[in-house]
């Protein structure tokens, strides 16, 4: 099985920075904390926890199987997640409430995340789904299940 490369960790890395740099400049906000590890349930599942955006080291793999893809999944998700982290700021998430609650507020938040993401990345939902899908099934297959985790150091 195929290891991630250190550069393509970098590189990744840099371009995640970069992103979260954009948004957090363009919004006037203090940076999340953004946080890469293994083995997010359904193998890519971002999501947001507190001040944190956490993605699936996979990322590092599509880059490396192709990078034009990779970074049009990377704008959607991170801008998905940086909506909730706006979210939370403004007090339209909050960590206290119920499961039940949540799951009442859930279709408007996801729904206002998805078109943020959409507008700032310019790539539809759909076709998220529809590249992820080609680059796990390669990752899948070639790349060692001990992808690296690691927090990305953002500048602000």
């Amino acid at each position: 099985m195929k290891k991630v490369d250190i550069k393509t960790v970098n590189e990744v890395n840099e371009f995640i920075a970069s992103i979260i740099k954009e948004l957090c400049k363009k919004h006037n906000v203090e940076k999340p904390i953004v946080v890469v590890v293994r083995g997010l349930p359904m193998m890519f599942s971002p999501f947001f926890g507190a001040g944190k955006i956490i993605l699936n080291s996979i990322v590092y793999a599509f880059w490396e199987i192709d990078r034009e893809s990779a970074e049009r999944i990377l704008r959607f998700v991170v801008a998905h997640e940086f909506k909730h982290y706006l979210q939370y700021l403004a007090g339209e998430i909050d960590f206290a409430i119920t499961d039940a609650v949540y799951e009442a507020i859930k279709p408007k938040i996801e729904e206002a995340a998805i078109r943020f993401a959409e507008e700032y990345s310019k790539v539809s939902s759909a076709e998220v789904s529809t590249i992820f899908k080609r680059l796990f099934e390669v990752a899948a297959k070639t790349y060692s299940k001990r992808l690296p985790m690691m927090e990305v150091n953002v500048d602000v």
